[in-house]
């Protein structure tokens, strides 16, 4: 009976440095997280009997700034800025044309959604991943009704909600491709937009 015991404490003390050199030898895991991705987006802000529409002949540029907290591996919690914009909005009437006024010429108006929101990412595996929230959204638009009023800026709720496809190209660095959609409600009127974005991750 001795000898069996004397041979197990002999092989607990031989396994103890392998262990406690795998436990230095795995990564931590990170805490954080953040990002930046730029690219390419379409959408509409209604405004004043009108809406304006963007990116459809030319699409408008958009940009993401992400960063907030690993909960798990496969839940993120954090804060993202999303906007997407032209400068070649194109006027279109919603009601009955009244010249001057509800009808307004169709050339071309600076015009951008923006959205700053509390966004849950999960990762299900695959490097593939989902993610949704909400916070406030802002509508920026060029107005057409007079030369002392050259800009209309609206705020209200929005949510986004997206997918994306992030595989790792360092162990803290990920590529990520982004599909993207934002809506926004500003009383009476509100705003819609797409955007399709490339970055970089890390986490």
């Amino acid at each position: 009976m001795r000898p069996l015991i004397s041979l197990l404490l002999l092989a607990t003390a031989l396994q103890a440095p392998e262990t406690s050199h795998a436990q230095e030898a795995s990564p931590p895991t990170p805490w954080f997280y953040g990002g930046v991705a730029l690219g390419f987006g379409a959408g509409v802000a209604s405004v004043q009997g009108a809406r304006l529409e963007f990116g459809r002949s030319r699409a408008g540029l958009a940009l993401a700034l992400r960063g907030g907290l690993v909960l798990s591996p496969v839940f993120h919690l954090g804060l993202h800025l999303d906007g997407v914009g032209a400068s070649s909005g194109r006027v279109v009437p919603l009601g009955p044309c009244i010249p001057g006024w509800y009808c307004p010429a169709t050339t071309a108006r600076k015009v951008a959604v923006n959205h700053l929101s509390a966004v849950a990412t999960w990762l299900p595996g695959g490097d593939f991943f989902l993610r949704a929230g909400g916070g406030l959204a802002e509508s920026f638009t060029e107005r057409w009704d007079g030369p002392a009023t050259p800009v209309r800026r609206s705020f209200g709720p929005g949510l986004v909600g997206g997918v994306g496809w992030a595989p790792r190209i360092s162990r803290e660095l990920r590529i990520s491709v982004n599909l993207d959609g934002l809506k926004g409600w500003y009383g009476s009127h509100g705003s819609w937009a797409g955007m399709g974005t490339v970055g970089v991750e890390f986490y």
